[in-house]
C-alpha cells in the first residue's frame, strides 16, 4: 500500500503557477525526504479567474521518472476549456 508523505505546499512567487522545472526538483526532494519512496505522486488543482478548480498534473504519473518519459506521457493537463 502506498504511504502518503504530508508535505508543505509548493511555494508560490507573487500569486503565479510553479513552473514545470520547479515542480519536477519538489518531486525529486520529496522522493529524498521520504528515503527512497519508490513513487511520487501530484494532486495539484489551481483555481484562476474564479473559474472551476481543475487539476494541473496527471495525479497518476510518478513524478521521479525521467522528464522526457514524462513529456511524452503528457503530465501537465490541458487548461479545461
Amino acid at each position: 500500500m502506498a504511504r502518503r508523505l504530508p508535505l508543505p505546499l509548493l511555494p508560490v512567487a507573487c500569486g503565479a503557477p510553479p513552473t514545470e522545472d520547479a515542480v519536477i526538483t519538489y518531486a525529486r526532494l520529496a522522493d529524498a525526504a521520504s528515503h527512497g519512496a519508490d513513487h511520487v505522486y501530484a494532486d495539484a488543482w489551481a483555481s484562476v479567474y474564479d473559474r472551476p478548480a481543475a487539476r494541473l498534473i496527471d495525479p497518476t504519473l510518478d513524478l521521479t521518472l525521467p522528464l522526457d518519459t514524462l513529456e511524452s506521457r503528457g503530465w501537465i493537463l490541458p487548461s479545461p476549456r
